[in-house]
């Protein structure tokens, strides 16, 4: 089945938020530092609230580096850019950043 995230209604996002959150914590909970670091991954879909949100409950739960996830999923490239630069103002400068799934030269180019 394909589905477009892009299209996903905003309540619908805000649940899958709160899940990604939950198990987030779990990991976050259970992770031992030894040779690996754990990213926390912020989504949120096209919503600018949902994102800063997300952002804001990833950063504080103290991850090793913090990812952009649930973009270049569909959406047009100038939104992709836009909320990627939206979501890091709320991201640490002090700690790895990675934007998933971007894998076109022009994408990462233009993240």
């Amino acid at each position: 089945m394909n589905v477009c995230l892009i299209h996903l209604k905003h309540d619908y996002v805000s649940k899958s938020l709160e899940r990604t959150h939950k198990w987030e914590r779990e990991c976050r909970e259970m992770h031992t530092a030894g040779n690996s670091s754990l990213f926390g991954i912020v989504q949120g879909g096209t919503y600018k609230d949902l994102r800063e949100k997300s952002a804001k409950a990833v950063v504080g739960m103290d991850f090793d580096g913090n990812a952009i996830g649930g973009l270049s999923v569909g959406e047009p490239q100038e939104e992709m850019f836009d909320l990627t630069e939206f979501t890091v103002q709320f991201l640490p400068e002090n700690k790895p950043r990675y934007l998933m799934g971007v894998g076109y030269p022009a994408d990462i180019l233009g993240a």
